[in-house]
């Protein structure tokens, strides 16, 4: 086989490469990385995830939990009408509640009479939503609750990392190169 010299070595951030793009899924990155490395002569990374606050999760798998107000938004996203028929969910006595796909929920906590009054504002208000619709207090039973959102978001994700190439010549065989003496094994005595 002939040998190799290097002559370059170039080593780019792969953000030069792929335009510091984020991918909707993971299985789009890892075809990105795959293109990285038949194009290049090696890659040093990993495919990390990116939190995306802007679109609600199309599954579960490629997502994470955040805390939202109960906006109109998350509302139709969760299965609900409105903020009214959120109210009455809330009241039905359950402690946590899930759309049918589990990718929005509410979670009620039971707290105390002090926590009540300073989340509410006052102890003697029957409901309130605090927080931009982020939270919502209220009294039933003789007791005192609060009510929290929450919605899975879209988890992206992007490559990060470097690529290395590597230019390499053609220096032809080491024979060639530094001289040498052929020699032959298994011949009859006095034919070479």
């Amino acid at each position: 086989y002939n040998g190799v010299q290097v002559t370059d070595v170039a080593v780019d951030k792969v953000k030069n490469w792929v335009d510091n793009r984020v991918f909707e899924t993971y299985a789009a990155a890892d075809k990105a990385r795959k293109d990285l490395e038949l194009k290049t002569t090696g890659w040093a990374g990993d495919i990390v995830p990116v939190k995306d606050d802007v679109h609600f999760a199309d599954n579960k798998k490629e997502s994470w939990k955040k805390d939202v107000p109960a906006t109109d938004a998350w509302c139709t996203y969760a299965g609900i009408a409105d903020r009214n028929a959120l109210d009455a969910l809330v009241r039905g006595g359950s402690t946590e509640w899930t759309n049918r796909s589990h990718t929005a929920g509410i979670v009620i906590t039971r707290i105390d009479r002090e926590a009540y009054a300073a989340g509410a504002g006052s102890v003697e208000a029957d409901k309130v939503w605090k927080d931009d619709y982020a939270t919502y207090y209220f009294k039933k039973d003789n007791g005192f609750y609060k009510a929290t959102f929450w919605a899975l978001y879209d988890l992206d994700f992007k490559l990060r990392g470097h690529i290395v190439d590597i230019a390499l010549k053609d220096v032809g065989t080491l024979g060639s190169n530094v001289g040498g003496q052929g020699l032959a094994y298994n011949q009859k005595i006095g034919t070479g």
